[in-house]
């Protein structure tokens, strides 16, 4: 785990942001389907995780078990992405297509 100081702290001025390090993983080949479908590569979709305005929401359909968790957020290209995760162990799982929203909602639109 990593411990940062933010600029001001709290009213002691002692306000710290820890960052834990997890690896987040995907299945090759559908990684490779969603570069070709939507555009997005996996890779750049994990670094959503790295937007401090990110939201996330509990996807109330998954399975008990295994909880799925829906995010919207940008990457370091500026796309607004939007895709499923679960927690796998200590590890990010991403579950299914991840795409632009901006771009896939305006092709479908014009469709």
């Amino acid at each position: 785990m990593r411990a940062r100081r933010l600029p001001g702290g709290g009213p002691n001025g002692n306000c710290y942001r820890v960052h834990r390090v997890v690896a987040v993983l995907w299945d090759p080949g559908k990684a490779a389907s969603n570069a070709t479908k939507h555009g997005v590569r996996f890779a750049d979709a994990a670094l959503v995780f790295d937007d401090p305005v990110a939201i996330t929401v509990v996807d109330d359909e998954s399975h008990p078990v295994e909880q799925r968790l829906v995010i919207l957020g940008s990457d370091a290209a500026g796309r607004i992405l939007v895709f499923v995760y679960s927690w796998r162990g200590g590890d990010i799982r991403l579950d299914c297509d991840i795409c632009d929203y901006f771009r896939d909602r305006w092709s479908v639109a014009a469709a």
